[in-house]
């Protein structure tokens, strides 16, 4: 969600959307968080015909995390968060990309996803100077007339509840399945929906709406079967709880978070991740075993790679170069990934392989 300071006043934003008679302002308490995240599950999908069971790699109370072959099926029977069962824009428009997704695979439905839910209680905020309004449901994507849609508005000066999504939870997620599965590329989201619950159990939509992201360029896969899924299941359930206890530490919490790449080809944004994956891990070296991670004088014979990535790395700080190489970059992220199993995970160093090949984990 955009800043408050980005919004508008709420007095003109009432008068927008109530201008017509299509929307009416209602007193709104609200106590409830909820948000949805679909993921593709990275380099990875099952024999045609294969039924998957889901698999949920992280737990927590407000949180969880799942392996699945069908997102809207597993949703509609989650009794985890009331998300996906009342808000008729995130099942239409997960309904709209699982069929995308089956055009460009031919019918096919062997892709697997990793689907991620949000859901908790907040501190109780009543909206009522005009902050939310009803609305005919056929307005919605997805919606049905006749039906009422409660709606927010995010302004500078109106009442707005804490509205922070767990990102760090998200991003240990993420971190554990680029080691596992041994990606560099950055993960989009194919769906990602926030909503507010009022008192009565309603869905409030927020003014912004939510960013349905585009889908990402699909890589070479490696088949699971049933046994297969379950030990990949397991070996993330075990990643994300190490990162979880390494993720205490602020220098080891912001090279976790550094992993998570966008799928971005915005030049100046790529050249400041890559200088931000750098200086993290350089400081997480230095607690987790790697001292001479980040230190020239330290790398030795052999290590030539880490020495071109700081070269790149100072050519980049100093407007030397106004794009990153993608080569340099990918091998800072394999060592970032190599230093994060051989140090916390206690695996083995991932193999190398081109994109257009198959990848695995360790």
């Amino acid at each position: 969600m955009r800043s408050r300071e980005d919004s508008l006043m709420l007095a003109g934003m009432v008068a927008m959307f109530t201008a017509g008679g299509k929307a009416r302002v209602v007193d709104c308490t609200i106590n409830g968080f909820c948000r949805t995240s679909i993921y593709e599950f990275a380099e990875a999908n099952v024999e045609p015909g294969e039924e998957v069971k889901p698999r949920t790699i992280w737990n927590e109370s407000h949180f969880r995390a799942t392996i699945v072959s069908d997102p809207a099926t597993f949703l509609e029977n989650s009794t985890f968060s009331p998300h996906y069962a009342r808000n008729c824009a995130l099942r239409h428009d997960i309904g709209e990309k699982l069929e995308e997704l089956r055009k460009k695979n031919n019918g096919r439905r062997d892709r697997l996803f990793v689907v991620m839910e949000e859901y908790r209680k907040i501190d109780r905020v009543r909206m009522s100077k005009g902050e939310c309004l009803s609305i005919d449901e056929e307005m919605v994507r997805g919606g049905t007339s006749g039906n009422e849609s409660i709606i927010a508005l995010r302004s500078k000066d109106g009442a707005w509840p804490e509205d922070g999504a767990d990102i760090a939870s998200e991003n240990l997620v993420l971190a554990a399945i680029k080691i596992e599965q041994n990606v560099t590329y950055g993960m989009k989201a194919l769906i990602e929906s926030v909503n507010f619950i009022e008192c009565n159990g309603n869905i409030v939509h927020i003014q912004e709406g939510y960013a349905e992201l585009a889908f990402g360029a699909l890589r070479a896969e490696r088949k699971l079967n049933g046994e297969a899924l379950d030990d990949k299941a397991e070996n993330l359930r075990s990643k994300i709880s190490k990162l979880a206890e390494i993720t205490r530490l602020p220098a080891t919490s912001e090279l976790v978070t550094a992993l998570r790449l966008e799928d971005t080809r915005d030049k100046s944004l790529l050249c400041l991740w890559y200088l931000r994956l750098w200086e993290a891990s350089c400081k997480a070296g230095q607690l987790i075993g790697e001292p001479q991670f980040g230190n020239p004088d330290g790398i030795k014979v052999g290590q030539d790679g880490r020495r071109r990535q700081l070269e790149h790395r100072n050519d980049v700080a100093h407007g030397r170069v106004d794009e990153i190489d993608y080569v340099i970059f990918d091998r800072l992220q394999q060592d970032v990934l190599d230093l994060l199993r051989k140090n916390v995970l206690g695996g083995r160093k991932g193999t190398r392989r081109g994109p257009d090949r198959i990848q695995e984990g360790e």
